[in-house]
């Protein structure tokens, strides 16, 4: 396929980076990709979250707690209340908000199936944890490669 180009130059640094303070911009990124085409023209398929049934999962009542997370701000998985993230400042993935709510429960079935479902679907050693776009009321699984991931750019919220 046609290579893509991408120059991200000129940007302010991230809060927090050593050098913010003398007011230069950032390091610049230059990156080219292109996709391969294959011979068989078939894609690999995305991988989907899954629940396998060994996890406990009532499926009825996810559902209805996801109706109602909007307001209680708790995950339709394990019913543990959610944490605010702040979505990084990356030029590959441009983020339609500033802040996303993502379940941290190391022990939410999830992120405990996800292991499982990734490793059958092909990619052993991630799993996912529950995300929450409160500006769209919706959810998405957001890939981890070890629980500890996501954990910096949590946002603390004051009482």
């Amino acid at each position: 396929e046609p290579s893509k180009t991408f120059v991200w130059e000129g940007r302010p640094r991230p809060k927090g980076d050593k050098y913010s303070h003398i007011e230069v911009s950032s390091d610049p990124i230059f990156a080219v990709f292109a996709e391969k085409k294959s011979a068989t023209k078939t894609r690999i398929p995305r991988p989907e979250p899954g629940l396998d049934e060994e996890y406990g999962v009532d499926h009825a009542e996810v559902e209805r707690r996801k109706h109602a997370v909007g307001k209680t701000l708790k995950c339709p998985y394990c019913d543990e209340k959610m944490t605010k993230w702040e979505v990084p400042n990356t030029p590959f993935i441009q983020w339609e908000t500033q802040f996303m709510y993502i379940c941290f429960n190391d022990y939410c079935p999830y992120m405990l199936g996800g292991w499982d479902t990734m490793r059958k679907q092909g990619n052993p050693g991630f799993s996912y944890r529950l995300m929450y776009d409160p500006e769209r009321n919706t959810f998405k699984p957001t890939p981890i490669p070890s629980i500890r991931a996501l954990k910096a750019t949590v946002v603390c919220e004051r009482g």
